[in-house]
């Protein structure tokens, strides 16, 4: 079995060699190999290596394959249909089989299943990559190729494609277009890539012009609009989103601002955090503040911690900081960890950090939880735990 195993390998080997040189004989050799994932595999390879040097007939062959090779061997090829005319490209994707997958029965965890995964739909993934590749070369042509599509689900993958193009190029014409489209995802999206679009260079009016969309929309480009505005000027998104009503809009602004703020200037973003009025709000951000601050300058995201007073905020932020720093700076996170004003949380806390500490320095943990401001029964019972600990030995070589 074994030698069988081999063989095929030899076999497919060879054949995506002679892909690189022949790919039209690869492909002939290819569809001999028995059915199964190699075989896909493999014409996948072909495909991928044809469509290098001639595109119009990789794309023909796909199209002659079998429905449990074909999407593959689209997916593999679609990366280089930036090589061909764009119409011709759009031709060839629209006679794919419609909402053909396959590997539908394999295991969840056979190679089919994942090659069918990757794969996704071909004409859905094909229609969406030429859409966006013609965006690109033309956008008038692509758009006008799009308003034709006649089917919905093949009018809204190719939509998918050249939204962020679009909205860039023509905000007005783009945002004309989704409010003369009905209710739904293809409108929505539209209206989100013009959000995103616009607030790259004017957040204020991307915002005022997502609050007058209905309902749902609205809700999905503010959310953008404000996801944008704060990765690119963090700290004038902060005073607009502590003006926010109280919402899941405002939550998911206030983490987007935190995130990106703390990497730019953290202790700006930390003086901020502290005017958050949601106490749940202004715990998670503490919480990710500490981490990405940790990442940055620990040392200064301790000396912050330090000044800061006993709250849940605080040991939110606290335990972020000490499980960042708990291997690098096990003698700061033990310090920091005990200052936390929530017992259970405290203790709990402690007892992790030790037991990392324990594991890969026991006898330097011994030592520093003996001299540690914590409970003596917690130091009993953590130095009784240090007896399973074995230290870790460094091989230096010979």
């Amino acid at each position: 079995m074994a030698q069988d195993q081999g063989g095929d390998f030899a076999v497919n080997n060879v054949i995506q060699t002679m892909a690189q040189t022949d790919p039209a004989r690869a492909a002939t050799c290819a569809e001999k190999l028995p059915a199964g994932p190699r075989r896909t595999s493999t014409i996948g390879c072909v495909a991928g290596a044809w469509a290098q040097a001639d595109i119009g007939a990789a794309a023909a062959w796909t199209k002659r394959l079998p429905a449990e090779d074909q999407p593959w061997a689209v997916h593999c090829a679609l990366p280089l249909f930036h090589h061909w005319d764009p119409e011709e490209a759009a031709r060839f994707v629209l006679t794919l089989p419609l909402g053909q997958s396959h590997g539908r029965e394999q295991a969840p965890g056979s190679p089919r299943n994942f090659m069918a995964l990757m794969a996704g739909q071909p004409r859905a993934r094909g229609i969406e990559a030429v859409a966006k590749q013609w965006a690109h070369a033309d956008l008038g042509g692509a758009i006008a190729w799009v308003k034709q599509l006649q089917d919905e689900q093949d009018r809204y993958c190719a939509l998918k494609g050249i939204a962020a193009e679009w909205a860039a190029a023509d905000s007005q014409g783009a945002a004309d277009y989704a409010a003369s489209l009905p209710e739904g995802n293809m409108r929505s999206d539209l209206a989100r890539a013009v959000a995103r679009a616009v607030a790259r260079t004017n957040a204020p009016a991307a915002l005022g012009w997502a609050k007058a969309l209905p309902g749902p929309e609205r809700d999905a480009a503010m959310r953008d609009a404000l996801s944008c505005w704060a990765a690119i000027q963090p700290k004038d998104a902060a005073g607009y989103v502590l003006k926010l009503e109280p919402s899941n809009i405002q939550k998911a602004a206030i983490n987007d601002v935190a995130s990106h703020w703390s990497r730019q200037d953290p202790a700006s973003a930390a003086a901020w955090a502290v005017r958050l009025d949601d106490e749940n709000a202004r715990n998670q951000t503490y919480r990710s503040i500490a981490q990405t601050w940790a990442e940055i300058d620990a040392d200064g995201a301790a000396a912050w911690l330090d000044r800061l007073p006993p709250s849940p905020a605080r040991d939110a932020a606290v335990q972020a900081l000490t499980d960042e720093v708990s291997l690098p700076d096990p003698v700061t996170a033990m310090r920091l960890a005990a200052t936390m004003s929530d017992e259970d949380r405290r203790l709990d806390q402690l007892r992790t950090l030790a037991g990392n500490w324990l594991f890969i320095d026991p006898e330097r943990a011994r030592a520093a939880i003996r001299g540690a401001a914590i409970p003596e029964d917690l130091k009993t019972e953590l130095i009784e735990r240090a007896q399973f600990y074995v230290p870790r030995v460094v091989d230096d070589g010979d």
